[in-house]
């Protein structure tokens, strides 16, 4: 897998740890229009916004991965792929 570049309008230790968090699930990050999304292969999740990264715990982060795969996942479910 390639390596996605990172560029997120503010850097800081809540950026690292997301991207970290990501990373160790086999997903990069994208920070795009004041959203955070993870990445992997030509699927693309919605996270968060970026001004709610800084006050997320990294467990609520992963809950808000975790809610966006099951998304992903009904949505194929319902177009019948």
């Amino acid at each position: 897998m390639s390596e996605m570049n990172v560029v997120c309008p503010r850097e800081g230790l809540e950026v690292s740890v997301a991207l970290d968090l990501l990373r160790e699930r086999g997903y990069g990050m994208s920070c795009r229009f004041e959203h955070v999304h993870a990445t992997k292969d030509a699927q693309e999740l919605h996270i968060c916004l970026l001004a709610d990264l800084a006050s997320m715990s990294p467990s609520r982060f992963l809950a808000c991965l975790d809610e966006a795969i099951q998304q992903s996942l009904q949505y194929v479910l319902s177009q019948g792929h």
